[in-house]
Parts: C-alpha cells; structure tokens; sequence
C-alpha cells in the first residue's frame, strides 16, 4: 500500500508542477507528512502498535498527501476546461 499511495502522488506532484502549481504542492507535502504522517507514526508507534506504527502512520501520510494532491489536479483541470486558469 505504501508504494502505490507514493506512486499516486508522485504523478499527481508531477502534473501540478507541470501546470505550474508547485507552491501548493508543497503545503500539501507539508500538511500530509508533517501534519498528518509524522504525529500519526509517532502516536501509533509509542501507545498502540510499536514498529508497525511508524509504517501505519507514514502510510496515512502518504494516502493523505496522494488524496489532496489528486483531488488538487482535477480541480485545476476542472478549472482549466471552463477557461478560468492561467498559469
């Protein structure tokens, strides 16, 4: 699972860059991994699953990161077939 929520927003990462939309790529990065990944791994790993924890937490961040970087490309592409973007 791990690899294919990486996978997912690695391509997302790619395409709003190409679109030209890398700051909000970073606040996304920002929000999924310090924000949700890191005190999620920590949380799991210290009270409820041990190692697997860290790995739990991490792939939440991931699947996070990958969700609202997904559903950031289809609004801009959304936005760009209505004619309201300009990069």
């Amino acid at each position: 699972m791990l690899f294919l929520f990486d996978a997912w927003q690695a391509v997302s990462n790619g395409l709003l860059r190409a679109l030209k939309d890398a700051h909000a790529t970073m606040l996304i990065f920002m929000l999924g991994c310090w924000g949700v990944g890191i005190p999620l791994a920590w949380l799991l790993s210290r009270h409820v699953l041990g190692p697997t924890g860290v790995w739990t937490g991490m792939l939440a961040g991931l699947a996070v990161t990958a969700l609202l970087l997904l559903g950031r490309f289809r609004r801009m592409t959304r936005l760009m077939q209505a004619g309201q973007y300009q990069p």
